[in-house]
């Protein structure tokens, strides 16, 4: 949940799980997601957390039982808010010998979608 309470995310560990030990009994998972862009900076509460095994079984855990069983409940989230900027064009302003094959480049000082 969100700091305001206004913004919520649901994810699966099949998303972003991977093993990091055990055994066929007791397994490890480092379980990653992802905010969404737009997602309300600031630190974030876990609410709940279930799991389901091979055969379908639920477990799911509240956020005191979390943390009674030594889990971290709340995370840090911090928005870009930092606009991108044109970093180089090709070709360059009033440059000459261009063909009209040549690609139009842009550069920004961050990925783009």
């Amino acid at each position: 949940m969100s700091p305001s309470q206004n913004q919520s995310i649901d994810f699966t560990g099949n998303e972003g799980s991977e093993e990091t030990g055990g055994t066929s009994v007791s397994r490890t998972f480092k379980i990653t997601s992802t905010f969404s862009q737009g997602s309300e900076s600031g630190t974030w509460t876990v609410s709940y957390a279930s799991v389901i095994d091979l055969v379908g079984n639920t477990k799911s855990y509240t956020a005191s039982e979390l943390t009674a069983l030594g889990f971290s409940t709340t995370i840090a989230n911090t928005s870009d808010t930092t606009a991108p900027t044109v970093s180089s064009i090709y070709p360059a302003d009033n440059q000459s010998s261009v063909s009209i094959t040549d690609n139009i480049t842009v550069t920004f000082s961050e990925a783009m979608d």
